[in-house]
């Protein structure tokens, strides 16, 4: 004889089947709604310019650039900035597509501005007894005081982006025969200099909404050993690492 489902004697075997069911069920609209928000809460970044100055000072003095030093150290942080900011959870990375002749020089001129805006944060939080209030300096950019202006809102619909990132900052070193001067008259190897910026505009406003910085002058040999040194700017991988730490201070929101 075939057997019949009696849904009495089914619950009096399992009575906690229902209520396991339910949760189930209950967790997975939880987290249905938790992975939708989350995902409405990310914002759009492109990655709009990485500007990296390496340069040396001679013995008698003259500071000179080191263009494919600097292009390879452009390279290496765009690779790790893009990478660093592809898994922040709060970020969501687009690629800028080819743009025409004018557009790109409008992107062009607005990064340059952002990049002066950067470069004085960045010189008035290191200046020594400079006072530091709203009006100057980190504190003023969680209030919204630097802007490059509303030019590149254009690029929200060009690749969907609503922030722009930039990175900017330079590495000034000794050259041989500056250290072997330092060390014939005054005893000392003469130091070197490192300052890195990682900005973050929201591109509908032009605000300046977050704001990171590293470096400072030190002594090191060969350019090696610093905060923001010759191996990790030329790295991608090093430099994904420290974007990595920069970028963990960035909550989303756009501030």
């Amino acid at each position: 004889m075939t057997d019949t489902f009696n849904p009495h004697t089914f619950h009096s075997r399992h009575p906690h089947l229902p209520r396991l069911i339910l949760l189930a069920l209950l967790a997975l609209i939880v987290y249905l709604v938790w992975t939708e928000t989350a995902a409405a809460e990310k914002r759009t970044l492109v990655v709009l310019s990485s500007d990296f100055q390496m340069k040396h000072y001679t013995a008698a003095g003259a500071i000179e650039s080191e263009p494919a030093e600097s292009e390879a150290a452009c390279d290496s942080l765009r690779q790790g900035v893009s990478s660093a900011a592809t898994s922040h959870p709060d970020l969501d990375v687009v690629t800028l597509p080819p743009l025409p002749a004018d557009e790109q020089a409008a992107v062009d001129e607005h990064v340059a501005l952002l990049n002066t805006i950067v470069d004085n944060i960045r010189f008035m939080a290191g200046t020594p007894g400079f006072k530091l209030d709203d009006d100057f300096g980190p504190q003023s950019v969680a209030l919204h005081r630097y802007s490059m202006g509303d030019g590149l809102a254009f690029l929200t619909e060009r690749c969907g982006a609503d922030l722009a990132l930039i990175v900017s900052g330079f590495h000034l070193k000794p050259t041989g025969g500056r250290r072997a001067v330092g060390l014939l008259l005054y005893g000392a190897i003469p130091p070197e200099g490192a300052g890195l910026s990682v900005a973050i505009a929201d591109l509908e406003t032009g605000e300046l909404v977050w704001f990171q910085s590293i470096g400072d002058f030190h002594v090191t040999l060969f350019g090696k050993g610093g905060e923001v040194d010759d191996e990790v700017v030329t790295d991608p991988l090093r430099a994904e690492a420290m974007f990595d730490r920069l970028l963990a201070t960035y909550q989303g929101g756009g501030g």
